[in-house]
């Protein structure tokens, strides 16, 4: 019997979860919201018979008008002991496309936040939001007019969020990294 109490006790408080979710994003909430905050953490990667350490902080601020900017630092440890720090921060803003975001790179010469030209060599970068897991995608055109993808897909755990990120050239990866990154701060 008690078993079956706890059944019904737990169908309950998915369903009222459930409601409260669902409301919750009926009132405005964003898709972004879940992943706002700061994120630190560390990864160990074999590549090319070499042992890769990094470093990741991580910050997802919301904007106005449901944008949100995604700031990073990746400290790579090198074999000598030095550390090379690489920090980059990408603006988002909503598309018409739901969980879809464009990139706010640069203004244009009315004032606009607009993408990088993929043409001039800068990539053009997007974001999805889908569930649990926050992707940006970086298209780049290279020299040669083929193309290289950077994809980051950081998916939400209960205490902070996984990192997988890939670097992939005309469809052969040329980079894998996975790293577990915790939530600090508020």
């Amino acid at each position: 019997m008690r078993h079956i109490s706890a059944i019904i006790h737990g169908a309950i408080v998915v369903l009222v979860l459930g409601v409260a979710a669902g409301s919750t994003a009926r009132a405005g909430v964003s898709d972004i919201e879940p992943f706002v905050g700061r994120y630190i953490g560390h990864s160990i990667t074999n590549m090319e018979d070499q042992v890769s350490e990094r470093d990741f902080d991580v910050t997802v601020a919301a904007q106005d008008k449901g944008g949100f900017e995604v700031s990073w630092t990746t400290f790579f440890h090198r074999p000598d002991g030095s550390v090379k720090k690489k920090a980059s921060t990408i603006a988002f803003r909503k598309t018409e496309r739901s969980g879809v975001y464009a990139s706010a790179q640069k203004s244009d010469m009315f004032g606009n936040q607009v993408p990088f030209d993929p043409m001039k060599g800068d990539p053009y970068v997007w974001a999805r939001v889908n569930g649990a897991t926050l992707s940006i995608f970086g298209l780049l055109v290279t020299d040669d007019g083929g193309y290289e993808i950077q994809a980051y897909h950081r998916t939400l755990t209960d205490t902070g969020m996984d990192l997988e990120f890939t670097r992939t050239r005309a469809d052969n990866i040329i980079r894998r990294i996975s790293g577990t990154l915790q939530r600090v701060g508020d």
